[in-house]
């Protein structure tokens, strides 16, 4: 069994690489990702996006009215923002709903205490000091549980209840420990080639942006 720092690392990889390929690929690889994650992982997949709607709508927004040289369309006779700011929008838009689905994917296969000791373990592996990555560690797990608490209602009108700083800390954990997993020679070689060939994509992507721009 990967070590769950592996498998977020990878995961992280694989992120990076999927929102790097050519466009037409990139859309496909998006469609098939969130497809497999509203059948996958149904409930987490549209808890985060619920919880990402206006941010979701924001970034639309952005992207659409105000990108410069942007063309209106006229559908059923009303003008609305177009041609390239419609572009972007909808590639932003595609970006974070495969980032959401991806995560949905991940949290599928691994739990949250195994998720936040995994970035701390990888926190400290490149040279973050341990002190940091506890308290790090701490806080994400407290906002973690905070956010996985079932409200009772969950609308407009309900929408004071997340400010509220003096909530019952009935069942709050008294202690919060983080394991701690061994790296064995499966984990060391795919982290190895993970992130070799991140490396070495990103250097290929440089060297065609500089050949484009110097022509």
């Amino acid at each position: 069994m990967l070590n769950p720092a592996t498998c977020l690392a990878l995961w992280m990889v694989l992120v990076v690489l999927a929102l790097n390929v050519a466009s037409p690929l990139n859309a496909g690889v998006m469609a098939i990702v969130a497809v497999t994650a509203w059948m996958v992982s149904p409930m987490q997949f549209r808890r985060l996006l619920r919880r990402s709607r206006w941010l979701l709508l924001a970034v639309t927004l952005v992207f659409l009215l105000l990108t410069p040289d942007s063309r209106t369309l006229t559908v059923f006779g009303v003008s609305i923002p177009g041609g390239v700011g419609l572009q972007l929008a909808c590639d932003q838009l595609g970006r974070l709903v495969f980032v959401m689905a991806m995560l949905a994917l991940l949290l599928k296969h691994m739990g949250l205490s195994e998720l936040v000791a995994a970035l701390r373990q990888l926190s400290r592996g490149i040279g973050i000091p341990a002190a940091a990555a506890d308290r790090a560690a701490l806080r994400l797990t407290l906002t973690l549980q905070r956010l996985e608490q079932e409200r009772p209602h969950d609308d407009f009108a309900d929408w004071r209840r997340q400010f509220v700083v003096d909530a019952p800390t009935a069942g709050a954990p008294c202690e919060i420990s983080f394991p701690v997993y061994q790296f064995g020679m499966i984990d060391r070689l795919i982290l190895f080639v993970a992130f070799g060939g991140t490396i070495a994509l990103l250097i290929n992507s440089l060297i065609q942006s500089i050949v484009v721009n110097a022509s």
